[in-house]
């Protein structure tokens, strides 16, 4: 908390606190990120067939069909996803060895991540 409460040092507080606090602030696993963009991405996606859905029984006749925005907003969040790990290249660089198991660790998030 600021020292002073005015105002003006309130809000200048608030203004540096972080956007997106990590789960931790919140007594929660770092893990819990995960399972909120999981769930952000469900609602958007949600959102995206429930405006098909509407698209279809209002009618509208604008000339652009329902499928076409879905498809729309599908693609746009594919364009802002990062590519893929190339698997085959980061297990010739870390290979999977008893004695270094980080490298299991590697690949398990990196195929999580493509997924």
């Amino acid at each position: 908390m600021p020292g002073d409460a005015s105002y003006n040092s309130v809000t200048a507080y608030v203004k540096k606190l972080p956007l997106n606090p990590s789960p931790e602030v919140f007594g929660l696993h770092e893990n819990a990120d995960i399972t909120k963009g999981n769930q952000e991405t469900l609602q958007i996606l949600d959102g995206a067939l429930v405006t098909q859905t509407e698209l279809k029984a209002g009618g509208g006749g604008k000339g652009e069909s329902s499928g076409s925005k879905v498809t729309a907003v599908a693609q746009d969040i594919l364009d802002k996803l990062p590519s893929n790990f190339d698997l085959e290249e980061v297990m010739e660089k870390y290979p999977v060895d008893y004695m270094n198991s980080m490298n299991t660790v590697l690949r398990q998030e990196l195929i999580r991540f493509n997924r």
